[in-house]
């Protein structure tokens, strides 16, 4: 199963789903060259959720703006593996 890395807050710190208000938009982004690598960030004070994956890496976008639930729903249907 690909690994679910949460990128929830800024600055580089790991945090965790329940960490992501209900009203905050959230993206699923990839990294261009490896898309088992992806990731979800929501937006807060130092950034949109889609500027904290590309500056982290996962510059592709793949879904969003959505819910954190929406996001996980998401990935967990098109991105894990059977």
């Amino acid at each position: 199963m690909k690994k679910l890395m949460i990128a929830a807050l800024a600055l580089g710190f790991i945090g965790l789903a329940g960490a992501a208000a209900a009203e905050q938009e959230c993206w699923v982004g990839a990294k261009y060259t490896d898309h088992s690598q992806w990731n979800i960030a929501c937006s807060q004070t130092y950034g949109s959720g889609s500027q904290i994956l590309a500056t982290n890496g996962y510059a592709n976008i793949l879904f969003g703006p959505a819910t954190w639930d929406q996001c996980k729903a998401w990935a967990d249907k098109n991105l894990a593996q059977g």
